[in-house]
């Protein structure tokens, strides 16, 4: 059933992103968590040519959390949203997503644990990444992105609301940078060389 699930999703993935690349550019990266009861699976569709997250030409991602049995509870789409990129020149290099999500970990709070997933845009600055913490039943409890259109005082006011229910839930501080593991995004057929 999930192999068909999984089948379905790519299938579905290409479809309706055909018309930005051919489909047969195109490679769906898996990856795995688990944390207690859950497996959460990560499925992120980029070009053949990605080889560097900060370049990286990825058409789609998203979430799906599965109880031990496999019942797919929740499939959750990833926060990134697709953009046009354009070159200095102005020249269309095509619509990507503007961030990917990068790593995750299955954090221990107060009363259960929560997944927490980073987002990365491939920049160096305050709104470049953020983090999202979800329940093992896929729903998403918080985040700290801030949108591009949003002011400074917005942009605080989103970071305290993130800690504030980081805290509330009891998950750990400092933060556990040691907890999270990288996506496997960029490990596919076409691995890059350096010609």
């Amino acid at each position: 059933m999930e192999s068909a699930l999984v089948r379905f999703l790519s299938a579905l993935t290409i479809l309706l992103f055909g018309s930005i690349v051919s489909a047969s550019d195109l490679y769906t990266a898996q990856d795995r968590l688990v944390c207690k009861n859950t497996e959460v699976r990560a499925f992120t569709t980029c070009t053949s040519d990605s080889t560097v997250a900060m370049d990286a030409e990825c058409t789609e991602q998203h979430f799906l959390f599965a109880d031990r049995d496999g019942k797919v509870l929740a499939r959750v789409p990833g926060s990134a949203r697709l953009s046009q990129r354009l070159r200095d020149d102005g020249k269309d290099m095509g619509t990507w997503l503007d961030a990917l999500a990068r790593d995750w970990a299955c954090l221990k709070g107060r009363n259960s644990p929560f997944v927490v997933i980073t987002y990365w845009n491939g920049g160096n600055c305050s709104r470049c990444d953020w983090d999202e913490i979800f329940d093992l039943k896929g729903n998403r409890l918080a985040t700290s992105e801030v949108p591009p259109w949003v002011n400074e005082k917005e942009e605080e006011r989103i970071g305290k609301a993130f800690y504030k229910k980081y805290d509330a839930l009891g998950l750990p501080t400092p933060w556990p940078d040691s907890s999270f593991q990288w996506f496997r995004v960029f490990e596919h057929p076409y691995p890059y060389t350096d010609n």
